[in-house]
């Protein structure tokens, strides 16, 4: 049980007074008349109320004593703390009669129904009035050292009932006895000595724990200071990086820039040598093809050259040639068409043949033809070189095949415009030319030879 406050309406001489009290020990020191014995008294009587008064009383009880004379309700509330709930008694008291007494019990705010004149200080102490007048409840002018029934069945019969006074001395005994359990006249083997002991023991720890403290509180401090110095020097290095990171991308975006003004130069340098417009690819891989040809035209024109200058050597060495062997050349070159066109024939022949083998073999009319072909010829390959070995070489046979050839040739891509083919007709024609005066002024010098040796 614990005391919380009390409000005093009337009682004696305090009035409209209200209380709070203090965990532990409450003391309360004033000088005489402040109402110290009269507060006392209505502690006690909020718990046990006060005795009745009638004529035959001849003593001055608190009921008359603290009675307020100059009106108002006699009485008041008190609120305290019993087995974990919150208790508040209000008592109203009548000047004789505790019949006509008011009381009223409320628990954590809720009102319980009470009998008037219920003792509930026994309910919470387990004591009667008398018995708590006498532990409890002290008052100067009713001390007595006699025990009453409730408070030695409290303490278990630790004393007889001592209301004659005639076990004061036993009682005296028993309580030395006691005494000297807790601690001891000599020596220190009792419970107050080693008590102290263990006092001085935890006080020794508890310093040497506060020192540890002290030392941790102040490792705390220093761990606080360098993670928060760790804390800094992390965010430093976050935005560092993130420079570091800015920096990089100004230096790409600068490298970007150098080679988009590079690359926008040497387009522009391209476009200046392009006024029509720069080629696309098949413009590029057509130029590349026409490059190529040229490439092939001057090797031959360089031939050309050459041959050319043998001719103007036989030229200065026979002379030109004449009419009749002009004509002769012109016969020979129609009859070399005829002879290409014939082996062009044939090789579609060949072809036929081939594809005609693979599914199965030719007849005999095919034979025959094949056989009628290649007699003709032959024949035609005799007629051409009835003239003597002097005036046809093979050399000069081969440049004037290749200077028909590329005539035919530079015609035919003539016919589609194509630059590369005039180029090649040009080169054709002169090597044509070329190798059949050639042949002419050879034939010259072995018509010369042969009337020398004549």
């Amino acid at each position: 049980m614990r005391l919380i406050s009390c409000h005093i309406e009337n009682y004696g001489a305090l009035k409209n007074l209200d209380y709070e009290f203090c965990p532990g020990l409450n003391e309360i020191y004033a000088e005489n008349g402040y109402g110290k014995t009269t507060m006392a008294s209505f502690i006690r009587a909020m718990f046990y109320g006060l005795p009745k008064v009638t004529e035959k009383t001849k003593d001055f009880n608190d009921r008359r004593h603290f009675y307020p004379f100059a009106g108002g309700k006699f009485g008041g509330s008190i609120c305290i703390e019993h087995n974990g709930k919150r208790w508040r008694i209000e008592r109203f008291f009548d000047k004789k009669s505790p019949s006509k007494d008011e009381l009223t019990l409320y628990i954590d705010n809720i009102k319980t129904e009470v009998a008037d004149d219920a003792d509930i200080g026994m309910q919470i102490f387990g004591i009667d009035e008398e018995s708590f007048s006498r532990t409890a409840f002290i008052n100067a002018n009713d001390l007595s050292i006699a025990s009453t029934g409730c408070i030695n069945a409290q303490i278990s019969g630790y004393t007889n009932d001592t209301a004659e006074g005639g076990s004061f001395e036993n009682a005296i005994k028993a309580l030395d006895k006691k005494r000297k359990e807790l601690k001891a006249d000599k020596g220190r083997n009792d419970l107050i000595s080693k008590q102290k002991e263990k006092i001085n023991n935890l006080q020794q720890e508890i310093g040497r724990l506060t020192q540890m403290d002290a030392l941790l509180q102040q490792l705390y401090i220093e761990r606080s200071a360098v993670e928060s110095e760790l804390k800094k020097l992390s965010s430093k290095k976050d935005a560092l990086m993130t420079d570091r990171t800015l920096l990089q991308n100004w230096d790409t975006y600068d490298r970007y820039l150098s080679k988009i003004a590079e690359d926008k130069k040497q387009i522009e340098a391209i476009t200046s040598r392009y006024p029509a417009g720069v080629p696309d690819r098949e413009d590029i891989e057509l130029l590349q093809r026409y490059y190529n040809e040229i490439d092939k035209l001057n090797i031959h024109l360089d031939a050309l050259h050459a041959d050319l200058g043998c001719v103007q050597k036989s030229f200065e060495e026979y002379g030109p040639p004449s009419e009749e062997d002009l004509s002769t050349l012109e016969r020979r070159i129609r009859d070399i068409d005829d002879l290409n066109t014939e082996i062009s024939s044939l090789n579609r022949r060949i072809q036929e043949l081939q594809t005609q083998s693979a599914h199965g073999l030719p007849s005999e009319d095919d034979i025959a033809n094949l056989k009628q072909k290649s007699e003709k010829y032959a024949l035609a390959v005799r007629a051409a070189n009835t003239e003597p070995r002097a005036r046809m070489s093979p050399i000069k046979l081969v440049l004037l095949i290749i200077g028909i050839l590329s005539l035919a040739a530079g015609a035919a891509m003539g016919i589609r415009a194509i630059t590369a083919g005039y180029i090649l007709a040009a080169v054709g024609a002169c090597l044509a030319a070329l190798s059949t005066a050639w042949i002419i002024l050879a034939g010259k010098r072995a018509r010369k030879e042969a009337s020398e040796h004549a």
